[in-house]
């Protein structure tokens, strides 16, 4: 289990919304297929991108309550980030690491030309893995 948290931010880099709560209700006798962390929700998240645009989106990691904390406070164990799914055909998204000086951020450049589901993961060295799912949708 991660000792982290992912959050997403957008645009202006204010928190972004999900925009829906993935429920998986347990179904007679089977379980619910999804295993929440305590208070974490498992989240579906959108975004809109012009069909010819980009939007350049930043991940950041929370650790201890703390959001983006700078890298001499994770004791020697800084992030990593990478893709780990994208729609066939597309490029592997662009990640700029460290952002703004910490590993505990990232940044990514999703484009228009290739809309379809994408994994970002946040890795950290005996702290484990997160992968935060986007589906990037092209605006009407």
């Amino acid at each position: 289990m991660a000792d982290f948290d992912v959050e997403l931010l957008t645009g202006d880099f204010i928190s972004a919304q999900p925009s829906s709560i993935w429920t998986d209700p347990a179904m007679n006798d089977d379980p619910t297929r999804l295993n929440p962390r305590g208070h974490v929700q498992h989240r579906h998240m959108k975004l809109l991108v012009a069909a010819a645009g980009s939007l350049s989106v930043r991940l950041r990691a929370v650790v201890g309550g703390v959001a983006a904390p700078a890298d001499g406070a994770l004791g020697g164990r800084l992030f990593g980030w990478s893709v780990g799914i994208w729609p066939a055909g597309a490029p592997i998204p662009m990640i700029t690491s460290p952002f703004g000086g910490k590993t505990s951020q990232a940044s990514f450049t999703l484009l228009g030309l290739y809309p379809g589901h994408y994994v970002f993961v946040a890795a950290r060295p005996d702290g484990g893995h997160i992968g935060y799912p986007l589906d990037v949708e092209v605006a009407s």
